[in-house]
């Protein structure tokens, strides 16, 4: 499963779930725990007959202070297993600091356990915040970073995501 396919989908959802997006990506403060949960339940509900979900889990960066947003792990066959790390950008933050906040996510990939496959969400404010980000990132990690524009959303308008293939 390509998590870049289900926030997509989440986020062209009810109109409820649209309101709430862009009520709470426009608030004073943090709002990526509330879509780190709505993504997990999301995934839960969607897929719960596939995967196992996890929040914060420490053992797939053995040996760090680190916790992965969500992990994902195949019922079928243990082979397919995936980190999440999530971000949101927050409302007033440049695209440039917050290239440096993703940039640090994607680094995180260097000390995951091995046999995982790694993707990171990167929720911005709109599409010229996504197109910047990836004009810094793009050429560092060719072929690894995409991004996306929402469907029926103002704010945030647009993600970005990273793809990195399980290590054998």
């Amino acid at each position: 499963m390509r998590i870049e396919q289900v926030v997509s989908e989440l986020c062209r959802g009810d109109d409820g779930f649209r309101d709430k997006i862009e009520f709470l990506s426009q608030a004073t403060g943090g709002w990526e725990r509330w879509f780190q949960l709505e993504l997990a339940y999301y995934i839960c509900e969607r897929f719960h007959d596939n995967y196992d979900v996890r929040l914060e889990n420490s053992a797939v960066y053995p040996g760090t202070p680190y916790r992965a947003d969500l992990t994902l792990t195949s019922k079928t066959t243990q082979r397919v297993k995936t980190i999440v790390e999530l971000k949101c950008q927050v409302t007033g933050t440049t695209a440039a600091a917050f290239a440096q906040l993703i940039r640090q996510d994607i680094q995180k990939a260097l000390s995951a356990a091995r046999g995982w496959d790694y993707e990171v969400i990167a929720v911005t404010q709109g599409p010229n915040d996504m197109e910047y980000i990836l004009s810094e990132l793009s050429p560092r990690y060719p072929g690894q970073i995409s991004g996306r524009e929402f469907i029926n959303l103002g704010s945030p308008g647009a993600f970005i995501h990273f793809f990195k293939g399980a290590a054998p």
